[in-house]
């Protein structure tokens, strides 16, 4: 989203974070921005609004963190955020040793996606076995000419986890070090590549938000009903196209707020 963008969705859409950036109401918010355009003459910049502003500061004094400018360039290539995620799968019992990812439980498949920032798939792959790891995945889909893999321009790229490799397209972040979101909740980031390894998390986890809707929006992914394989794969893809047209269509939707 747009600073803008992003601002709109805290004040209208997304109690729990406003409550989280900007730290009040958004009655109190309102207020005080009106106050400083009455009273301190703050007014909207070509491109930025007050309210922006203000969303800003809020961020910087509400988590003791200033802004790195040079983050900010080196993240504007970003177009989208990439994963895999278990999909159960009903599979015969000769087969089941493939798609059980942990050795025992339950069967799954290995489901690749990339979605962009407004939370909208944009390729999918899907049947593969739960054993199947990450990158092996993403390199068959990139090999396969009917797969019509969406390479982003030259400049920019799809931000993806450390299962995956840096390389021209693919932006990972750096490996051996804390990188999980919750990994930041008890001790805030202190080196350079820990930062960057914050910031990289924070936007790439808009797959995470993504999945989790997708799931909440359509509960036999969780529990898939006994159909013959090339069906169970075409309910999950069904499902991801219904994600998309929710989302695209801007219906009200509570799995979305």
């Amino acid at each position: 989203m747009t600073g803008h963008e992003y601002t709109l969705e805290l004040l209208h859409r997304n109690r729990l974070q406003r409550v989280e950036v900007l730290r009040m109401s958004r009655d109190s918010f309102v207020r005080l921005c009106a106050h400083f355009r009455a009273n301190y003459s703050l007014k909207d910049s070509k491109y930025v609004l007050v309210e922006e502003k203000m969303a800003m500061f809020f961020m910087m004094i509400g988590h003791n963190q200033r802004h790195n400018r040079r983050l900010r360039r080196v993240f504007k290539g970003a177009v989208g955020a990439l994963d895999g995620t278990l999909i159960h799968v009903v599979v015969p019992a000769k087969k089941q040793d493939l798609y059980r990812s942990r050795g025992k439980g339950d069967c799954y498949q290995n489901v690749l996606a990339i979605c962009d920032f407004n939370m909208m798939f944009t390729f999918v792959v899907a049947g593969w076995e739960g054993v199947a790891h990450d990158s092996r995945i993403l390199l068959e889909a990139i090999a396969d000419p009917q797969a019509s893999f969406p390479f982003p321009p030259p400049d920019k790229y799809y931000l993806c986890d450390a299962a995956y490799a840096h390389t021209r397209g693919f932006m990972a972040p750096y490996r051996n070090v804390r990188y999980w979101l919750g990994d930041f909740r008890q001790r805030r980031a202190l080196t350079n590549k820990e930062k960057f390894n914050h910031v990289h998390a924070k936007l790439r986890n808009v797959i995470e938000c993504a999945f989790g809707v997708l799931k909440a929006h359509f509960p036999i992914l969780k529990r898939m009903a006994p159909f013959p394989f090339v069906t169970q794969r075409n309910i999950e893809m069904a499902c991801f196209a219904l994600h998309d047209f929710i989302r695209r269509e801007g219906l009200s939707d509570e799995y979305f707020t």
